[in-house]
């Protein structure tokens, strides 16, 4: 998963526009950029699913989602349940507080 506070990728810079927009004051963290990620895959299936997805319909739509959330790219098929193989390397310092 790619850092919340670097905004290098288009998709950090939205989730960070967001937070901005619909939590003012709220800091970026791991935890909430994941569900942010998360989120936009599971509308992105929605949409390809069709107008009325129904369960399998969503199912056969996440199994075969080839996505770029802007900078971030999700693709998975039937024998690939991976979805990314972005890699980032952040440590965390003794306080606690993380370190790029």
């Amino acid at each position: 998963m790619p850092s919340p506070f670097n905004d290098h990728l288009r998709v950090v810079k939205e989730y960070q526009g967001a937070l901005a927009r619909f939590a003012p004051g709220t800091a970026p963290t791991y935890t909430s950029f994941e569900e942010y990620v998360g989120t936009r895959a599971l509308i992105e299936a929605l949409r390809n699913a069709g107008p009325n997805p129904g369960p399998a319909a969503l199912h056969k739509a996440l199994a075969a989602l080839d996505t770029d959330l802007g900078g971030f790219k999700l693709r998975f098929a039937a024998d690939k349940r991976v979805g990314s193989r972005f890699v980032d390397i952040t440590f965390i310092g003794r306080d606690g507080k993380v370190l790029r």
